[in-house]
């Protein structure tokens, strides 16, 4: 089965390790609106990907983006995500400075639930898909996994230089979070939730700002009644 929570140059790995003593997260009130502009670029992406439209693809990464991959660096990003079907917007929000998160939910090629998240980066008035050099791991609740109603959250950001800040949502709310660095070159959010979650099949998300480039990741978890 695959996982579609590893974006095509993001790797993400489960933690291990104690939770004693975990600060508690909340959720920010209130918020800014959604906009849905950078939602619709990631589905186009997506589409775009099981299409094998690797011209397409290229036209809606950011220019750093399409450098970094090279001229047929989107066929194998296509083949990562051709099999991520029925995708639907679950978050799309731009951030401060140039950049916004988008995440999309569906279904595997399998029939498992998957999801998907990009940073975007705004070029000429337009969104624009970031795949930077942003890494993550440590996630928690593990893909899949089965979680209290109140679950150990964690997301550490990893890239070749500072990490200067780690965002989080449990679609569609924002965590109230601190992001800690504890190594160099990280930064990471760690907690458990002060209020319960619904029963039922979520999405979280996480979005990294490293220097001059961005990332996301997306995942889900089930809370079981």
């Amino acid at each position: 089965m695959r996982r579609f929570a590893l974006a095509a140059v993001l790797l993400v790995a489960a933690g291990c390790g104690g939770s004693a003593r975990l600060p508690e997260l909340g959720f920010e009130p209130g918020g800014p609106p959604g906009d849905r502009g950078p939602g619709l670029v990631a589905l186009r992406f997506v589409q775009a990907a099981r299409a094998g439209d690797t011209e397409r693809l290229r036209a809606l990464m950011s220019a750093p983006t399409r450098a970094s991959f090279g001229p047929g660096g989107g066929a194998e990003l296509a083949r990562q995500l051709a099999g991520f079907g029925d995708a639907r917007i679950v978050l799309s929000r731009p951030l401060d400075g140039p950049w916004a998160v988008a995440a999309l939910a569906g279904r595997d090629d399998d029939g498992d639930p998957a999801a998907w998240a990009a940073a975007l980066r705004l070029e000429d008035e337009a969104w624009r898909v970031e795949l930077g050099g942003v890494f993550f791991t440590r996630l928690r609740p593990s893909p899949l996994a089965d979680a209290e109603p109140r679950p150990e959250i964690r997301v550490e950001a990893q890239a070749g230089g500072e990490v200067d800040d780690v965002r989080a949502w449990i679609v569609p709310e924002e965590l109230r979070a601190h992001a800690v660095r504890r190594a160099p070159f990280t930064r990471e959010i760690w907690g458990r939730l002060d209020a319960s979650l619904e029963e039922g099949l979520h999405t979280l998300v996480a979005f990294a700002i490293a220097g001059e480039t961005a990332g996301a990741v997306a995942w889900q978890f089930e809370v079981a009644g």
